[in-house]
C-alpha cells in the first residue's frame, strides 16, 4: 500500500474525504456556532445520532451487498409505535415485552423485502420504496394517526440516563456496542466477506457457492432490525411515538452517512468507521442547521450534496482503477 506521502491531494482527497468534511464542519462550527465547543453540545449530538447510527449499519450492509432500503425511516416510525403500544398493553406496562415486539415486527419487514427482492428479482429501489408508504401507513393505522406518549417510566428513564452517575449519556453505549456487534457480524464472520462478494458479483456469487436467497433476507432482516434498536432510542429520547413524522427523510441520512465512509453505492465494500465518521457529519450539518437559526430546508441541501459528490469521487476512483489496469495490461 503506498505511503501518504506518495499520494497525490486527488488521491488524499478521495481516501480522507470523510474525515476532511468532519473536519471542515468543526472548525466551521467552532468559529461561527455560538457554544458549540461546549460539553453539552457534544453529549447532545451523541444522544441525537444513537438513532441513526443504527440504521446507517443496517444501511450500509444493504448498500455493500448490491441493494438498498429506502423504508427505513417509515420502519423505524413503525418500531416506534410498536413500541408504545406494546408498553401499555392490557393497561399495565411491559418494559421487556415493548422491546421485543418492536424487533420482532421491524425483522419481519425487513424478512418480507428480502424474500420478495431475492424470490421475484424485483429492484431493491421498487421494493422498498413500495414498503415506505405502505409500513408508514400501517404505522399511522396502528396509532390512529395521533402522537402517543411513552408512559412506561423504565423506558423514559432509559432515554436520558446517564453512565455511573457522570454526565455521559447512556446512548454513547448503545452505539459503542452497535459499533463492535457491526465489526464482528462483518469484518470476523464470513458473513461480512460474502456480503462483499454478492455486491461485487452475484452471478459469481451463485456459481461459488453462495447461497444467495439466504443473503439476501439476511440483509433485509438485519437492516429492519437496526431499525427496530434506533426506533426504541428514538422513542424512549423523545418519549412518544409520532408515527406521522417519527424517521421521516431518515433514509437519506442513512444513505448519505454510506455515501460519505467510502463504501460504493454499486456494492461490494463495507466500511464501518467511515460510516461512523458519516453519521456524525450528517448529524453535526443538522445541529449547524439547528443552531445558526437556519431554515430546515438547507440541511436537505447539504447532505444532498454530499450524496452528489461522493458519488462524484467514487465514480473518480473507478476509472483511475481501470486506467492502472490499461496500464498493467498493456505493459
Amino acid at each position: 500500500m503506498r505511503s501518504i506521502k506518495n499520494l497525490s491531494a486527488a488521491e488524499i482527497l478521495q481516501r480522507f474525504s470523510a474525515p476532511i468534511i468532519l473536519l471542515v464542519l468543526i472548525v466551521f462550527n467552532a468559529l461561527f456556532t455560538r457554544n458549540f465547543l461546549s460539553i453539552n453540545v457534544l453529549w447532545n449530538a451523541i444522544m441525537q445520532s444513537s438513532s441513526i447510527m443504527f440504521v446507517s449499519l443496517g444501511m450500509m450492509v444493504v448498500i455493500a451487498s448490491g441493494g438498498i432500503d429506502i423504508s427505513v425511516g417509515s420502519t423505524l416510525g413503525f418500531g416506534s409505535a410498536l413500541l408504545v403500544i406494546t408498553s401499555y398493553a392490557g393497561g399495565d406496562t411491559n418494559s421487556l415485552l415493548a422491546v421485543i415486539v418492536p424487533v420482532i415486527g421491524c425483522a419481519l419487514v425487513g424478512i418480507i423485502q428480502g424474500l420478495i427482492i431475492a424470490k421475484f428479482k424485483i429492484p431493491p429501489l421498487i421494493v422498498t420504496l413500495a414498503f415506505q408508504s405502505l409500513i408508514r401507513g400501517i404505522a399511522q393505522y396502528c396509532t390512529k394517526g395521533k402522537v402517543l406518549v411513552l408512559r412506561d417510566p423504565l423506558l423514559n428513564e432509559l432515554g436520558y440516563l446517564k453512565v455511573g452517575g457522570t454526565s455521559i449519556p447512556i446512548q454513547l453505549v448503545f452505539i459503542a456496542i452497535a459499533i463492535v456487534i457491526f465489526y464482528i457480524l462483518t469484518k470476523k464472520m464470513a458473513f461480512g466477506s460474502r456480503i462483499e462478494a454478492y455486491g461485487d458479483n452475484p452471478v459469481a456469487s451463485r456459481i461459488v457457492g453462495i447461497r444467495t436467497f439466504q443473503l439476501v433476507t439476511l440483509v433485509y432482516m438485519i437492516s429492519g432490525i437496526a431499525c427496530a434498536c434506533g426506533s426504541i432510542l428514538e422513542t424512549t429520547r423523545i418519549q412518544a411515538a409520532d408515527s406521522s413524522m417519527l424517521g421521516l427523510n431518515m433514509e437519506m441520512d442513512a444513505i448519505a452517512a454510506v455515501a460519505i465512509s467510502g463504501t460504493p453505492l454499486t456494492g461490494g465494500k463495507i466500511r464501518i468507521w467511515g460510516t461512523v465518521v458519516g453519521v456524525f457529519i450528517t448529524q453535526l450539518i443538522t445541529m449547524t442547521v439547528n443552531m445558526n437559526n437556519i431554515q430546515y430546508e438547507y440541511s436537505l441541501l447539504l447532505k444532498g450534496a454530499i450524496i452528489f459528490f461522493a458519488i462524484l469521487v467514487q465514480k473518480s476512483k473507478e476509472k483511475t482503477k481501470k486506467g492502472l489496469r490499461q496500464v498493467v495490461q498493456n505493459g
